[in-house]
């Protein structure tokens, strides 16, 4: 219902994308969220939609199978409300390891994640009175909109459609709780829920998005003459899939370290020029043998 209120390119703005991704060679990615705005998207060859729909049909779920449409999966923008009533979310390791303590501060503060609510409704339903949009964000609205979410992902899980596992964050200040990082092992866990098999997700999450992106020649498999862009985990994932939250080494362009030294990292690149970075920077030791690597088990 929200998301009928945002505006859409007329016919004559799709019909010049079209011509110009002809033009240029590119491939569409378009945001498409409900029955009629996904029709439109297929109708317009996209390659991808970004956002799984929310509302449709077998008919319409059939359609994105025939035409090989890959489905970039965010569930998690609209579960993420629920979050609000758990107090326990922003109690998670992994969340507060890779949120800088500023922006942690900002998202707990009580006030800031009320006037989020406001901030949420003047974007989602402009000219609208306050009063409503606090009236209409109770839990149980929430649980329900989550719930039909799911029953329509499970629906486009099972026609077999290409699924992409997708991450949003809503933007500052409407979900401050919602950040890239977290919100794709959120992402993770509600794909599990609503029934994909372990390995599945993590084919989503690497050799479907390089296929997608054209890329699979060089990512998404762990093969030889392919880019050493990998996790080490302490066991078997497709075993005890929360391992896949906690990596003990992450390779990324065969440049190894454990995962909380990335940060470090990260910050060590941020700081200085690449040229300057320190052989301290990018020292590691070698992985334990007896741990597992996976990226996407073939």
């Amino acid at each position: 219902m929200l998301m009928s209120t945002l505006p859409i390119f007329n016919t004559e703005q799709q019909q010049a994308i079209q011509e110009e991704a002809r033009r240029v060679q590119r491939n569409l990615y378009i945001h498409a969220t409900d029955t009629k705005h996904t029709h439109i998207a297929l109708d317009m060859k996209a390659h991808t939609l970004v956002h799984s729909p929310q509302k449709f049909n077998k008919n319409l779920a059939k359609r994105i199978v025939e035409q090989g449409v890959y489905v970039c999966s965010t569930i998690d923008i609209i579960a993420i409300t629920l979050e609000y009533w758990n107090p326990n979310y922003l109690s998670n390791p992994t969340f507060r390891n890779v949120v800088p303590k500023d922006e942690l501060e900002a998202i707990i503060d009580p006030q800031i994640r009320r006037l989020s609510i406001d901030e949420a409704w003047k974007v989602m339903m402009p000219g609208w009175p306050l009063w409503v949009g606090r009236l209409f964000f109770q839990k149980w609205i929430a649980e329900t909109q989550v719930n039909e979410a799911k029953k329509m992902f499970q629906l486009l899980h099972r026609s077999g459609a290409k699924i992409v596992l997708g991450s949003d964050s809503s933007g500052w200040p409407i979900v401050p709780y919602l950040l890239h990082g977290p919100s794709t092992h959120y992402e993770m866990n509600l794909l599990l829920e609503m029934g994909m098999s372990p390995l599945e997700i993590i084919t989503a999450a690497t050799q479907t998005p390089a296929q997608m992106l054209g890329i699979e020649d060089d990512l998404g498999t762990i093969e030889i003459g392919k880019k050493a862009d990998l996790i080490v985990l302490a066991s078997n994932p497709l075993e005890d899939f929360s391992v896949i939250h906690n990596p003990i080494w992450v390779m990324k362009n065969g440049e190894l370290h454990k995962a909380e030294d990335w940060l470090h990292v990260a910050k060590t690149i941020t700081a200085a020029p690449v040229q300057k970075r320190t052989k301290e920077a990018t020292e590691v030791s070698d992985p334990q043998p007896s741990q597992q690597a996976i990226e996407n088990p073939k």
